[in-house]
């Protein structure tokens, strides 16, 4: 016999419990020389142990199951991996038993790789009957474990360690989501487009109340902002005056108490500018116009046509009432659209089973730095003497002082615009208090005769190198001899010159001959005391000097 067969047998007896002392011996001898053939000894005595203990058990329900497996082409691997779960699950049988059941799965998983197609169904027969189930009888208990040789030593029991599967690697984690993007800011909603609207004049200027009137708001009119449009004006009924301007240079002057509306700019061809007096008294001043746009007033009871012109027109809901200053206007009653033509120093009125004349008037006017007749007016000069100072000018103090022989007073108006053939029938020169009278203090008003400057005269001078015939414009030829009137507190608040019949005189002769046009020096008496008045610097134009003439603007 072969060495290979010879160790091949006896291993099989070893597995199988048939040998005898002897051969124990020799089987020993040959895997003590050979490390590999113990090795393959240790293995093959593990699987005949797994095999045995399978078998032992349950033969017959382990023969059906392979059966079933083998019909349904299952691969034998997971099988024989189950069984060997299942007796690593069972308590452990000695060595040698282990050692059949582990020869016993080889042997079956040989016998599994071998069958490559199921078994073949029997026949069946339709007239046989179904056999009568018979009952599987009780399997037999396992045979005890042959006893091991005593001369090989006992192979260490293997524990049969499944090597668990590796563990699946762990799920990426997700990336953390984006944050969420910022909510863009609200997009305002687009405020309404507003109407645009073209502006027709311009605010020169305002006093007291005075609003702009768009559609239901009441707006304090600023100088300087556009009329648009559509807007209108309002005046209160005291104080309130206000001034506007258009491109052309045409003003329009609005006394307490008025509203105008429909202010238009016209073509310039054949539509002219025009506006609605609906209450109240306009002062206009019309530059030359087209002749076949001229500017035009409207009212409730009239209409005016004027180009060229200054008048006032005043007008409610009965009547109308031109005055034309200077130049010519037409004046046509609504009621019937009869008119009259009304020449300067003339007025008519338009009213309702009343004549439609011009006759002549006589209008009160007062001239103030920005403020009358206009917002635009600037006609004001004043200064005065001081002989603490002789040789200083005083012509931008804010306040205008007088009494006593140290002092004096000069003032005066330019009247140019007042038509030359116009009659002065009144004449009062006011003046605000910032210093009070003394007690029976009296000032007095003297025609000034000296052409002096506001920014050069002093004590001693009327100008730069003209000297006064007599310091502080005492002499003769500095000041006129006649007394044009006596200034004394009015109501606390101002001082008033009330010019007798040689001032309303001399002021005539001023309107005559404008170059003749000096102003008013005014003196204190002998007493020592001293009033103060607001100059034309004062910072409320209301407090300014202020001259009231009450004229014809015709001489009839």
């Amino acid at each position: 016999m072969k060495e290979k067969d010879r160790i091949e047998a006896l291993l099989g007896k070893s597995l199988s419990g048939e040998l005898d002392p002897e051969e124990s011996r020799e089987l020993r001898r040959i895997l003590d020389a050979d490390p590999e053939e113990a090795d393959a000894f240790a293995r093959d005595a593990r699987f005949h142990a797994l095999a045995s203990i399978a078998l032992g058990r349950d033969e017959d329900r382990f023969e059906r199951a392979l059966r079933a497996r083998l019909r349904a082409g299952q691969a034998p691997q997971p099988f024989v991996d189950a069984l060997r779960r299942r007796v690593r699950r069972r308590s452990l049988l000695g060595p040698l038993a282990a050692a059949a059941a582990a020869a016993a799965i080889v042997a079956i998983g040989a016998s599994v790789a071998f069958r490559t197609e199921p078994a073949p169904e029997p026949e069946r027969q339709a007239a046989a009957p179904p056999p009568a189930p018979v009952r599987e009888p009780e399997p037999p208990p396992p045979p005890p474990p042959p006893p091991p040789p005593p001369a090989l030593p006992e192979p260490a029991p293997v524990d049969p360690v499944e090597t668990p599967p590796p563990p699946a690697p762990p799920a990426p984690k997700p990336p953390p989501p984006p944050p969420p993007a910022p909510e863009p800011p609200p997009v305002p909603k687009p405020a309404p487009e507003r109407e645009t609207r073209a502006a027709v004049a311009t605010v020169k200027g305002a006093h007291g109340p005075a609003f702009v009137v768009d559609g239901s708001d009441r707006l304090p009119l600023r100088a300087g902002q556009p009329l648009l449009l559509g807007q209108a004006l309002a005046t209160g009924p005291e104080r309130g005056r206000c001034e506007i301007a258009f491109p052309d240079g045409t003003l329009l002057r609005l006394e307490p108490g008025t509203r105008l509306r429909d202010v238009a700019p016209g073509d310039g061809a054949r539509e002219g500018k025009r506006a609605f007096v609906e209450a109240g008294t306009v002062e206009a001043v019309v530059a030359a116009q087209p002749k076949e746009a001229p500017f035009q007033l409207d009212s409730p009871a009239a209409a005016v046509r004027a180009a060229g012109t200054t008048l006032r027109f005043a007008a409610d809901d009965r009547q109308a009432r031109l005055e034309v200053l200077d130049g010519r206007a037409r004046l046509s009653r609504a009621s019937d659209g009869r008119f009259v033509q009304v020449d300067t120093g003339q007025a008519a009125v338009a009213a309702e089973n009343a004549p439609l004349r011009a006759a002549p008037f006589a209008t009160t006017r007062a001239w103030q730095d920005g403020q009358l007749p206009g917002f635009g007016y600037a006609g004001t000069r004043d200064t005065i003497l001081f002989a603490g100072k002789p040789a200083r000018n005083l012509g931008d103090d804010p306040v205008l002082e007088s009494g006593g022989p140290s002092l004096a007073l000069l003032v005066g108006w330019d009247l140019s615009e007042i038509p030359a053939a116009s009659k002065v029938e009144e004449a009062t020169l006011l003046l605000s208090l910032k210093i009070p009278f003394a007690k029976g203090m009296v000032l007095h008003a003297y025609e000034a005769k000296q052409p002096w400057v506001e920014a050069e005269a002093t004590w001693e001078e009327y100008g730069r190198g003209k000297r006064w015939s007599k310091p502080g414009a005492r002499g003769s030829a500095d000041r006129g001899a006649q007394l044009l009137g006596a200034m004394e507190p009015t109501d606390g608040h101002e001082g008033a010159v009330r010019l007798n019949a040689a001032g309303v005189a001399t002021v005539q002769s001023w309107i005559r001959a404008p170059s003749r046009n000096h102003g008013f020096l005014i003196l204190g008496d002998t007493s020592k005391g001293v009033a103060g008045f607001s100059s034309r610097e004062a910072h409320e134009p209301a407090r300014r000097p202020r001259l009231v003439l009450k004229y014809s603007p015709k001489d009839p």
